[in-house]
């Protein structure tokens, strides 16, 4: 029997055999069991667009993440680690990923779509891992001028305010 949470690798386990009418008639062997490690997937993942005037956040990263066909975890209980890649840097603001796989682009960041890359690792057997990348769409904020009238008509030849 192999237990659920056995960690991979390759288990070699040795047993004897014996005649009951002749009980010291023996053989000697051994079994070798290999215990692969889970499936893991990180999934790219897209956001946006973010106004970078006001700044945001967006959903975690690890939402459409699996380990074994579960929903990939950090946190206590979690069944993944989480690591961040080299975060974009914007001309000014910033972009940062939390430690729950959340990114937030800082009031004031410059517009532009910023690559983030990140990679999960499965707890039980932390060489079982998978990265992807999270895009981030930062929009610049709405500008909307509109046309101005004057109420009353300006007499050229004094000027005025408008």
């Amino acid at each position: 029997d192999v237990p659920a949470g056995t960690p991979a690798g390759t288990y070699t386990i040795g047993y004897t055999i014996c005649e009951q009418l002749n009980p010291t008639n023996c053989s000697s062997t051994t079994v070798t069991i290999t215990v692969l490690a889970a499936p893991i997937d990180a999934v790219d993942d897209s956001y946006g667009p973010i106004n970078g005037a006001n700044g945001g956040n967006t959903p975690s990263v690890l939402t459409n993440d699996t380990l074994n066909g579960n929903p990939a975890t950090v946190g206590a209980g979690g069944n993944v680690t989480l690591t961040p890649g080299t975060a974009p840097t914007p001309a000014a603001g910033s972009i940062a990923m939390t430690p729950d796989g959340t990114i937030t682009i800082a009031a004031g960041t410059t517009a532009g779509t910023y690559t983030y890359p990140y990679t999960i690792c499965e707890v039980l057997n932390p060489t079982n891992c998978d990265t992807a990348t999270a895009t981030v769409i930062v929009a610049a904020a709405l500008i909307l001028a509109e046309d101005d009238t004057n109420a009353a008509p300006i007499n050229g030849a004094i000027g005025g305010v408008a």
